[in-house]
């Protein structure tokens, strides 16, 4: 296992998929670590019942299924997925649309998804994801992407109810190519 996390830190990010499932099927006991530690470029999908964009990612996947931030439906349908309770959903909702605006404002469009979800010992953990794919508008670059994970949970102090535990975790992919 410490030999294919050595190989998957040194392949570029557009081989990294190709590598991942290669490994998949070398390794197949290993396959949760590997899908949990590796990260794949992200992918973006369109949210049918609001025609909005949305990024794949294992923080809102349910078996092959991917749960729209906008909708929170699954695609492909899915009957008993994992959905955030009311007022995680509330602050999902909100968080989407304020991460957007600071989107177009920061990264002057691309795409972004904000997923949040309770965790076991009363706090909540949330997913910040942007994506954004440029092509040569600035200095020499022919095409490439941004894929930014931020990934940060919460936990209340249990002597304050004012106090609060935040333990950040970010990654960032990029991929491009120059003349």
């Amino acid at each position: 296992m410490e030999a294919a996390m050595d190989l998957m830190r040194r392949m570029p990010p557009g081989s990294t998929e190709m590598a991942l499932n290669a490994l998949l099927s070398l390794l197949p006991d290993h396959s949760l670590d590997l899908l949990s530690q590796v990260d794949l470029p992200l992918q973006v999908c369109m949210d049918k019942e609001n025609n909005k964009e949305y990024i794949l990612c294992e923080y809102n996947r349910d078996a092959d299924s991917y749960r729209s931030p906008w909708s929170n439906i699954y695609e492909p349908p899915l009957e008993d997925g994992t959905v955030p309770s009311d007022e995680m959903r509330n602050l999902e909702i909100e968080a989407n649309e304020v991460f957007s605006v600071y989107r177009d404002q920061y990264y002057e469009g691309g795409v972004s998804s904000v997923y949040i979800w309770e965790d076991e010992d009363e706090s909540f953990i949330a997913c910040f994801l942007i994506k954004k794919d440029g092509q040569g508008k600035r200095g020499h670059m022919q095409i490439g992407s941004w894929d930014a994970i931020h990934v940060i949970q919460v936990a209340q102090m249990k002597l304050s109810m004012k106090l609060s535990v935040v333990r950040p975790a970010f990654t960032s992919v990029l991929l491009f190519y120059v003349n």
